[in-house]
């Protein structure tokens, strides 16, 4: 009995100490903000063999830094950086990738407000069009952009769009954001649609900063059952007001060659640079990670990198050469059951840099990866 007696002590000592451990460690956490941070901070994930599952494990000469995992750090991507939102007047030019004649040309005045305090931040984003005629200016209407409600593990959703599509952005200066379909499919046209999810196709826009003024984004629109490729529009935008100082006055675009690709970008050397990024994923197609990953990239060998130029001669490739230095590759229509992608290329006029933007596609159609690059030149 008396040994029972002192088991029992030994285990109540034993439990208290426990106890004790436990509730230092998390008042430690409480008062270090350092300790706290390490309990909440992004999850990495293990290194892992790159087999050909999806775009990321299909480039060669790329070195990848694990994962950083999850759809509150990508948040973080979206909503810091007060400088990054103002009002941005744009110049809207929409083209028949075809012909490649002008549809059309207009003013729009986007904003991008980011209201509220701490985690209750959410951006508020308006679109006005301008016309110079009777009608004025048109309100498009606002959409707030909440955490609660628009931040999954698939993306950051549009108040506008709220199935099928979200878009990502990179952690970089640049903030490069691509918005998408979660998959391109062949449309049955015999399917009937209310008024209110009446299909506009398949879009994929592209977007990026450069310094506190200037935005851009390249828009590709697709026929959902043909697959044809219906329009490309590009949005030069300037917070300092219209017309901009910044971007040239020219409307045209251009069919060009892959030979003539360097020449378009005012490449003068052989293009044999390095470069750096970053590749956000997300759980939209069969073996994916079950978290959005975002994976920084570096030693990026510029030859064979863009998969959309890797295909041109495959696939009915368009190489479009659009004002300000901008290049578009894209195929001319959707390669339904093949893998594919779509991207831009773009350098600025007042840095020595290249950016890439590419969004790809799996040949089952689910979106792959989103990939943002930059080379000095």
């Amino acid at each position: 009995a008396a040994a029972r007696v002192r088991r029992m002590s030994a285990q109540r000592h034993k439990c208290y100490l426990i106890w004790l451990l436990v509730s230092l460690a998390q008042s430690s956490a409480c008062r270090d903000p350092q300790l706290a941070f390490s309990f909440s901070a992004p999850v990495r994930s293990t290194p892992r063999a790159y087999s050909g599952v999806s775009c990321a494990r299909q480039t060669k000469g790329v070195h990848m830094s694990d994962a950083i995992t999850g759809a509150d750090q990508h948040w973080e991507n979206f909503i810091t950086g007060r400088g990054r939102f103002g009002e941005f007047h744009g110049k809207v030019c929409s083209w028949d990738p075809t012909s490649c004649d002008l549809k059309h040309e207009q003013h729009w005045l986007r904003s991008y407000q980011v209201l509220g305090q701490g985690s209750d931040c959410f951006m508020r984003h308006e679109t006005k069009i301008v016309y110079d005629d009777d009608r004025g200016t048109v309100d498009r209407g606002f959409w707030d952009v909440t955490k609660d409600q628009c931040s999954t593990e698939q993306g950051i959703m549009h108040p506008k769009v709220k199935t099928g599509a979200t878009f990502v952005v990179t952690a970089g200066e640049a903030r490069a954001t691509a918005w998408f379909a979660h998959e391109m499919v062949r449309f049955d046209p015999a399917i009937s649609l209310d008024k209110e999810n009446e299909r506009q196709g398949h879009i994929i826009e592209m977007i990026m900063r450069h310094g506190s003024n200037i935005r851009l984004s390249v828009g590709y629109r697709y026929d959902d059952v043909t697959g044809e490729m219906k329009h490309v529009s590009f949005n030069r935008e300037d917070s300092r007001g219209f017309p901009s100082s910044y971007w040239g006055k020219d409307n045209s675009m251009h069919a060009i060659s892959a030979q003539d690709l360097k020449g378009a970008l005012g490449l003068t050397k052989e293009v044999d640079m390095v470069g750096r990024g970053h590749q956000i994923e997300i759980p939209v197609k069969s073996h994916s990670d079950p978290l959005l990953q975002q994976i920084e990239l570096t030693d990026i060998k510029w030859t064979g990198h863009l998969m959309s130029l890797a295909q041109a001669d495959k696939l009915d490739t368009a190489i479009l050469k659009l004002p300000d230095k901008m290049v578009v590759l894209a195929p001319l229509s959707i390669p339904f059951g093949q893998a594919w992608s779509a991207a831009y290329l773009w350098r600025p006029t007042d840095s020595d840099v290249v950016h890439t933007l590419e969004t790809r596609y799996t040949a089952s159609g689910a979106f792959d990866c989103f990939r943002h690059a930059e080379f000095m030149v």
